[in-house]
């Protein structure tokens, strides 16, 4: 159908807009899976709390395993415990032989961690 010279062009929303700049984006490096593309992001990404950790980075080439201090002595280990950040939390001796706070202990991790 011809358009006639007073007629404009149909606009596009911003919303399709949008979602052709993602999906040419996408389509950007079309010999990568999208699978290798988040794993590039994830690379990439920017984590506070991982970063300060002893766990290797994402850009990190891991050499060697193994422990990440030497063992110690049992009089090296310190007698008191560290330190918590609030009042609000304390420290507690989980009965390992007590079916119940080992139940406790296992949903506090596998719903937390």
């Amino acid at each position: 159908m011809a358009e006639k010279k007073d007629e404009q062009p149909a606009m596009l929303s911003t919303e399709k807009l949008r979602e052709l700049i993602r999906s040419l984006d996408m389509q950007a490096d079309p010999t990568r899976t999208r699978l290798e593309r988040e794993a590039a992001a994830e690379k990439d990404a920017v984590h506070e709390f991982w970063s300060t950790q002893p766990v290797p980075q994402s850009s990190e080439v891991v050499k060697r395993d193994g422990a990440l201090h030497p063992p110690l002595a049992p009089e090296q280990i310190p007698q008191e415990p560290y330190a918590l950040p609030t009042d609000a939390m304390e420290w507690c001796v989980v009965d390992v032989e007590d079916a119940g706070e080992m139940k406790e202990l296992y949903s506090l991790l596998t719903e937390n961690y």
